[in-house]
């Protein structure tokens, strides 16, 4: 029986298409570098550029094989690569030194942050002349404008890198309340004191080094959401909170969550209101019994409060009364 194709033939054509494409561009990059030094080889025998400044394919092939029969290639090479290993080595524990430094103080890297910038902006190269006056022409040049350049850059890169983070701790965070009308629509109501529960709370952020000094626990809305409350009696609710693009994200809260006291949110109706009359009534004024509209209220809370509650009482105290001829309608709250 034959074995099926594992691919269409359409998706062997691309493939065979694509490979076609593959090959012809690796083919017109060499044609391109071969040309390119045919047309060089040709200028420079024929005189027409200065073979003195420009060189030669031909002449570069010749000092090579000269350079390499007599040894003195691989020792120029090694002696570079040990130059290069050298400054990159230094280079690298100077530069992280003072890159950790400038991490840490951030006073320091807001003040020599320009100069970085203007170093990491400038033309190394262009140093060079001035190295070789200060030490001289020989390894030492070489070793120090590596170093130079090394530092810079990782002075500059690590002190202003965004990635790079620092802990930092805020105390007596001011937590958010959230949830409490849909936590009252799902039938439940906190009877202990939140703000008890809720004092005293510490977070650590881990804050972008580029904003460590502008970051607030505000950035971070750490919260309790009172609407993950499920059922009555002691709740556990973990405490939140939010990343910020800018200022990062909370790594730790301390106490992670509180404790809080739920009963159920009930509603009675039909609680018959009644008036208590404190005071006296002044001499030669007349009042009525004091009725009262609604005379029927509604009244809502924890069930064991609810339960509790016989009637309203509107208290009247006629010594704060503004005494007019008339019906006199008192509202209240």
């Amino acid at each position: 029986m034959k074995k099926k194709s594992a691919i269409s033939q359409q998706q062997a054509a691309y493939l065979r298409k694509e490979r076609g494409k593959t090959a012809f561009t690796v083919l017109m990059q060499l044609f391109i570098l071969v040309v390119f030094f045919l047309v060089w080889e040709l200028l420079a025998s024929n005189e027409i550029i200065d073979s003195f400044i420009f060189s030669s394919p031909s002449k570069m092939w010749a000092s090579f094989r000269a350079l390499s029969e007599s040894g003195e290639l691989w020792r120029h090479a090694t002696a570079t690569l040990a130059e290069t290993v050298v400054g990159f080595l230094s280079a690298t524990a100077i530069g992280l030194v003072i890159a950790v430094i400038l991490w840490l103080i951030e006073p320091l890297r807001r003040i020599l942050e320009p100069y970085i910038v203007v170093l990491n902006a400038l033309p190394k190269i262009a140093l060079g002349p001035i190295i070789i006056i200060w030490v001289g022409a020989g390894k030492g040049a070489i070793i120090v404008m590596a170093i130079l350049i090394s530092v810079t850059i990782w002075a500059g890169l690590i002190s202003q890198d965004e990635t790079l983070t620092r802990e930092k701790t805020f105390t007596d965070v001011n937590v958010n309340i959230s949830g409490t009308d849909t936590m009252k629509r799902n039938g439940y109501i906190v009877v202990s004191d939140l703000s008890d529960s809720l004092g005293g709370v510490t977070a650590v952020a881990a804050v972008p080094q580029m904003q460590y000094e502008r970051a607030e626990a505000s950035a971070y809305n750490i919260r309790v959401d009172l609407s993950r409350i499920s059922g009555t009696g002691e709740q556990d609710l973990k405490l939140q909170s939010s990343t910020s693009s800018i200022y990062g994200r909370v790594s730790s809260i301390s106490p992670e969550s509180v404790k809080v006291q739920v009963e159920d949110f009930i509603y009675r109706y039909r609680i018959p209101v009644s008036v208590t009359v404190t005071g006296e009534v002044p001499t030669g004024w007349y009042m009525s019994t004091p009725s009262v509209d609604p005379p029927l209220v509604a009244v809502s809370g924890p069930r064991s409060l609810v339960n509790s509650i016989s009637r309203a009482r509107v208290f009247l105290n006629t010594s704060e009364m503004e005494w007019t001829e008339g019906t006199t309608a008192l509202t209240g709250e």
